[in-house]
């Protein structure tokens, strides 16, 4: 029996800021993300745990540690060659998901792809089997601006979904939501992880958390384990 290489590893993760690198953001935190996970990162707000999510996505690299994803170092790799794997591997769902309000949702879900150079052909293929995914084919020629806001956010995972990602990381995808709303999200998300996808998704909801199959919480820049089954380490007593 082969046995896959975890999909992330994270050891010992430090993110400091201020003239001296006084402070920190992350404190040490260890975590092992295997493939087809669906995880929740939790905290309260500036605990750390959108930080640390922009390490993950390969959003920032001014960080101390190491991870690897899959078999490849992300240390060794140059800025172009980590443009190159983010852009290949990860979809990006925040909060506020940018729209351009006066152009149709088909135009705005293929802004992954026109950043990447795709041919128009491809294009449209892709944008129309990923708004059929999340429930927004007949709405295809709308103008953005007419969308509700559980609409939008189905756009951006639409998006995300353009450029056939592995790993898809989610910002409080459901903050500006009401319930029923979030609700609707959620579940698109949970059909994307049974379709394979591994998705990492911070929150400061334990209701929305809970759609996960684990947890981890974080605190003060500390990754604390809260779900049963959790591969994650941290420690409380790094010095700067």
């Amino acid at each position: 029996m082969t046995v896959s290489p975890p999909r992330l590893t994270l050891n010992r993760i430090q993110r400091r800021y201020g003239e001296s690198q006084q402070w920190f953001a992350i404190r040490e935190a260890s975590l092992i993300v295997e493939p087809g996970e669906f995880l929740a990162i939790v905290g309260r707000s500036g605990s750390g745990k959108s930080t640390f999510l922009n390490i993950i996505g390969l959003l920032d690299s001014q960080w101390e540690g190491s991870y690897k994803l899959g078999d490849i170092d992300v240390r060794s790799l140059s800025a172009t060659q980590i443009d190159r794997l983010r852009s290949a591997t990860y979809g990006f769902i925040f909060q506020s998901s940018y729209a351009n309000p006066y152009e149709s949702t088909e135009r705005n879900a293929t802004l992954a792809l026109a950043i990447q150079g795709a041919p128009l052909r491809e294009q449209s293929e892709k944008v129309s089997q990923a708004l059929e995914v999340v429930g927004l084919e007949r709405k295809a020629a709308a103008l953005a601006r007419s969308l509700s806001g559980g609409e939008r956010q189905r756009l951006a995972i639409a998006r995300a979904l353009t450029t056939n990602p592995s790993i898809i990381v989610a910002d409080e995808p459901t903050g500006n939501l009401d319930t029923e709303t979030g609700d609707q999200v959620m579940q698109a998300l949970l059909e994307l992880n049974r379709q394979g996808a591994t998705v990492i998704l911070v929150t400061h909801d334990a209701r929305i958390a809970a759609y996960a199959h684990r947890t981890v919480r974080m605190a003060d820049g500390i990754l604390e384990t809260t779900g049963a089954g959790a591969s994650v380490g941290s420690t409380t007593d790094a010095q700067g």
